[in-house]
């Protein structure tokens, strides 16, 4: 696990690269907003506290953020990421068992 944030490696961004809208030219490429956005997660600051000159502005990056989100980019990366490092293991595509944590539910309503 690492404890700090460090930039996408360009093997990182291959994998990722396949799964993003990247057909069209941009001012800022798409890569450095995913930097960003990776970055705003890492970190835990606000988008409006991202350092100035070091990434694109915080607004352009939450549009890509909020756009994303809500046309299943970011889930349809993260399937593809985990299928990925599944193959990788010698594993298969997508689990086949569940499990659930029961004592969650139990204590539920003994929460006071």
């Amino acid at each position: 696990m690492e404890s700090q944030y460090r930039k996408l490696t360009d093997s990182q961004w291959e994998a990722m690269s396949s799964s993003l809208p990247t057909g069209r030219k941009r001012l800022h490429s798409l890569r450095v907003i995913a930097d960003t956005i990776f970055y705003v997660l890492r970190v835990g600051c606000q988008w409006r506290n991202l350092p100035q000159g070091c990434f694109p502005k915080w607004q352009l990056v939450y549009y890509y953020f909020r756009l994303w989100k809500s046309d299943s980019t970011l889930a349809r990366l993260n399937s593809t990421l985990n299928m990925r490092e599944r193959k990788r293991l010698g594993k298969v595509d997508s689990p086949s068992t569940v499990s659930i944590d029961s004592q969650s539910i139990k204590a539920g309503p003994f929460i006071s």
